[in-house]
């Protein structure tokens, strides 16, 4: 876009959900029951009812979890429409999303998957 002459800065918020309700509990049950009825015989079988209900589980408690106040996001969006000079990325998002983002960008993929998939999901 620069070829254009127009600046580009990306908003990467973090685990906002809280502060909105763009995931309820009563939303994530209804669609998971969806899912699980439109879901072939097969995935149902290899997966299991126990993987999915602990899916659901942890959908529930990402939906209730993160900042409540989302004036941060709405900031970082102000500074980068009025700057002059304007970041090129902000990223309004807790420590630990942070990091996280940090360590799938920089680091091999398997330390990622370790720290985020292995440890953190046990």
């Amino acid at each position: 876009m620069r070829r254009f002459s127009v600046d580009v800065s990306l908003i990467e918020p973090g685990n906002f959900t809280a502060g909105t309700s763009i995931f309820t509990e009563e939303s994530n049950l209804r669609y998971s029951q969806k899912m699980w009825q439109a879901m072939d015989d097969g995935v149902k079988a290899d997966y299991g009812k126990e993987t999915f209900d602990e899916a659901l589980r942890r959908q529930l408690q990402t939906s209730k979890s993160g900042h409540r106040d989302v004036s941060e996001v709405s900031e970082a969006i102000a500074e980068a429409l009025t700057q002059r000079f304007p970041q090129s990325r902000y990223q309004p998002m807790q420590l630990f999303y942070y990091v996280m983002v940090f360590v799938s960008q920089h680091f091999p993929e398997w330390v990622y998957d370790y720290l985020y998939i292995e440890y953190l999901m046990k």
